[in-house]
């Protein structure tokens, strides 16, 4: 983290951010997908606001996960698929990198169902999602904006912020995005090196931001 994520230009992670952010938050549609098979469509309403995490924590009392560089909000829907890379919270440090992505099927913002080999992350999987009426409900859409990054590290709180699109099922940040709805669980899944369109504006191909 201290040589990849940490050692990035910040005022370039700070200017990728601000224009994404720009672009995102009057979105009403964000087409992701990505050569492993990611195929995801993502709708918002206009009063749930996008943040912006580009990494300036410069004023007494604001604060931020470092490393940095990313914006994100709480969707209104979320259908199709998405590969998972790599799976945030306690996963991360039990998994790491998943050897084989996990498939999940997503319809109305409910994790509807997945497909593993590894029969513990499926036992693990299965119980983190039925915790609550919400746990498998989509709670977060972001996009990664560290442009510092050149690889996947097996760190997930620096590798959500790697060019690509991560989505979390859980609780929906409410407080920072406005969302009417909460959740006691947050966990994240990763697909990296996306192609992003906003409104069918693209934004980034393979992982390469256009913008």
């Amino acid at each position: 983290l201290m040589t990849d994520g940490m050692a990035g230009d910040y005022e370039e992670i700070y200017r990728v951010t601000q224009k994404v952010w720009d672009v995102a938050k009057t979105a009403s549609r964000i087409e992701v997908s990505t050569r492993a098979g990611t195929d995801l469509v993502a709708t918002f309403r206009k009063d749930w606001k996008w943040i912006s995490a580009d990494g300036r924590y410069w004023e007494q009392g604001r604060w931020g996960n470092l490393p940095e560089g990313e914006t994100f909000t709480a969707p209104l829907s979320v259908d199709g698929v998405i590969v998972a890379e790599e799976i945030g919270d306690w996963f991360a440090g039990k998994y790491g990198l998943l050897p084989k992505p996990v498939l999940m099927r997503v319809k109305n913002s409910r994790l509807v169902s997945f497909e593993t080999d590894d029969a513990q992350l499926r036992t693990d999987l299965e119980a983190y999602m039925g915790q609550h009426p919400d746990s498998n409900r989509v709670g977060e859409f972001a996009i990664g904006t560290n442009v510092g990054l050149t690889r996947i590290v097996g760190n997930f709180l620096q590798d959500e912020k790697f060019p690509g699109v991560h989505i979390a099922f859980g609780d929906p940040y409410g407080f920072e995005t406005g969302a009417d709805w909460q959740c006691p669980s947050h966990v994240d899944v990763l697909a990296s090196h996306a192609t992003v369109l906003v409104d069918g504006r693209k934004i980034m191909e393979d992982g390469r931001f256009l913008i």
